[in-house]
């Protein structure tokens, strides 16, 4: 998600001699880092692009793998690697970053997290998770026109207080605690996979 770091692995252990690594970044293969082993040189583009990877970029000079630190959504895409010397390999690694929606409640309130959907299309699925270890607090399957509330999680806190609309997917919370703040994440599964990340902030008065 946004502020995140994100590493693309090359997968070798250790750079050869003669192996040139470069990575690639977007439909026009911008060049954004290249690895000369034989000069034990690396090599960051990082103004390229309009300077979107100024600052954010390193690269492992054993590995050849590539971090991208501080992602922001431009930085979703096709990443290309391809390892130069007596053969050619080449590896694409595909980046999405989500971005995060921020969202402010005061305790005992309600709060709604919008899908912005207007309706659920037949072949979606919509899920609902919360927090660092992505736990599933609802489902809303519209094949089967079935919405599924896992209330008991975590001890019960969220018990009696969740509501899916079952037309759009948005979740309400309500009568919320501080105990409640985090991250919600919410994933659309059909063929475009479309994820979005809520970060509700719960205060006291």
């Amino acid at each position: 998600m946004e502020g995140d770091s994100v590493t693309l692995h090359t997968h070798l252990t250790e750079i050869q001699r003669d192996e040139q690594i470069e990575w690639m970044f977007g439909p026009q293969d911008t060049l954004i880092a290249r690895i000369y082993k034989v000069f034990n040189k690396v090599s960051i583009f990082d103004d390229v692009l309009d300077g979107m990877f100024r600052d954010r970029l390193e690269v492992d000079s054993q590995t050849g793998s590539l971090t991208i630190t501080n992602v922001t959504t431009q930085h979703s895409g096709l990443y290309e690697m391809t390892i130069s010397g007596r053969q050619e390999t080449s590896y694409t690694h595909s980046v999405t970053v989500y971005e995060v929606k921020s969202v402010s409640v005061m305790e005992g309130d309600t709060v709604t997290l919008h899908t912005h959907l207007t309706d659920i299309q037949r072949d979606e699925q919509i899920e609902w998770m919360f927090g660092p270890q992505d736990t599933l607090i609802a489902r809303n399957v519209e094949v089967f026109n079935k919405v599924s509330v896992y209330d008991g999680v975590h001890d019960g806190m969220f018990r009696d207080r969740l509501q899916v609309d079952d037309q759009n997917g948005s979740l309400t919370i309500t009568n919320i605690t501080t105990q409640h703040s985090g991250l919600y994440r919410m994933t659309i599964g059909n063929a475009t996979g479309i994820s979005y990340t809520f970060s509700v902030v719960v205060y006291c008065e």
